[in-house]
């Protein structure tokens, strides 16, 4: 599948792109309900991530990636889309980005996905694609 990749910089367009996005997302694990467009539109201009951009299909926007200081990419594609977008959205990564330096007990040297549990679509097309599983995460409440 042919991609793109937007870099996000928070026009209006993007903003409600990211949105809409966001409210059709089915496994989620960054919040439990689903913010107001204004919660949403200052998250954006807070620019929280490194390099954040929008995935773009000739269908349209199909989903988002981000890469953080902490080396973790937020892989976030529409369920019917990723087994077809994922290698492409793979290929992008690797070869637009670069891990930061390992600081020990801080981060790795690699990349990392976090995945929901529930999300067995995504962790599939991870694995199939070379990825290898390297923790499981739980939240102490």
């Amino acid at each position: 599948m042919e991609i793109e990749f937007e870099s996000v910089t928070g026009e209006d367009g993007q903003i409600r792109a990211l949105y809409d996005l966001l409210s059709r997302r089915i496994h989620g694990i960054s919040h439990q309900q689903m913010p107001d467009y204004d919660q949403h539109r200052d998250f954006i201009s807070s620019n929280p991530y490194l390099s954040w951009h929008l995935v773009k299909t000739r269908e349209g926007y199909i989903g988002s990636i981000y890469v953080t200081d902490q080396n973790t990419i937020g892989i976030n594609i529409l369920d019917d889309f990723i087994d077809g977008a994922l290698a492409s959205v793979l290929r992008e990564i690797r070869s637009r980005f670069v891990p930061l330096p390992a600081i020990k007990s801080v981060r790795s040297g690699f990349f990392s996905v976090n995945v929901a549990p529930g999300n067995a679509r995504l962790r599939d097309a991870l694995e199939r694609h070379g990825c290898v599983l390297a923790q499981l995460s739980y939240l102490i409440g």
